[in-house]
């Protein structure tokens, strides 16, 4: 991950972050360790897509599936504020 996330690791807010296991711009390892160093409780929200590469969340399934991901992280964000 680059130098510009270092003030998201140390922002309270909650984080939602979704990767697909073929993207070619983060790595699965990466995104765990930045989601690990988060600060805000519960920390972050990771949702793995297997398959996907970077650009599948414009279209199903994928965008069916992220959405549904971001409603429900909504959902239970808004419960915890």
């Amino acid at each position: 991950m680059q130098h510009h996330t270092h003030k998201l690791k140390l922002s309270g807010k909650p984080k939602l972050l979704a990767l697909g296991t073929r993207d070619d711009f983060t790595s699965e390892e990466s995104l765990r360790a930045f989601a690990a160093e988060c600060r805000a409780p519960p920390g972050c929200v990771l949702h793995m897509y297997p398959g996907a590469d970077h650009f599948a969340f414009v279209s199903p399934p994928c965008s069916g599936r992220l959405a549904h991901h971001v409603m429900a992280f909504l959902r239970n964000t808004m419960v915890a504020v």
